[in-house]
This record gives structure tokens, sequence and C-alpha cells, in this order.
């Protein structure tokens, strides 16, 4: 989605990257300055991010 919409002209913050919630997301804003999430689980599903990461 992230590539779709970047080819569309739609600037986002930043590529997509990994987050301690294992998730993957990227963020950008609409024309009226609303901010958006795209985000998708990594393997595993939600799983508890408040585990000690290795």
């Amino acid at each position: 989605m992230h590539a779709e919409l970047s080819a569309k002209g739609v600037p986002f913050y930043g590529p997509p990257e990994n987050y301690v919630w294992n998730a993957r997301c990227a963020y950008f804003t609409d024309p009226d300055d609303t901010l958006w999430e795209l985000y998708a689980w990594l393997d595993g599903g939600p799983g508890d991010y408040h585990d000690e990461q290795p």
C-alpha cells in the first residue's frame, strides 16, 4: 500500500518501519492535515510488546 500511495504522490513521513509492538507502520497526512497510519502485524501477531526484546 505504501508503494502504491507513494507512486500517486502521497507524501509519507518516511518509509515503513518495524516497531516494538510487532507491527510495520508508515505515516502520512491528508490535505486536511489529518495524520494517518498504515500498519500491518508482523509474523506472530500483536504479541506483548512489554516483554523484553532480544
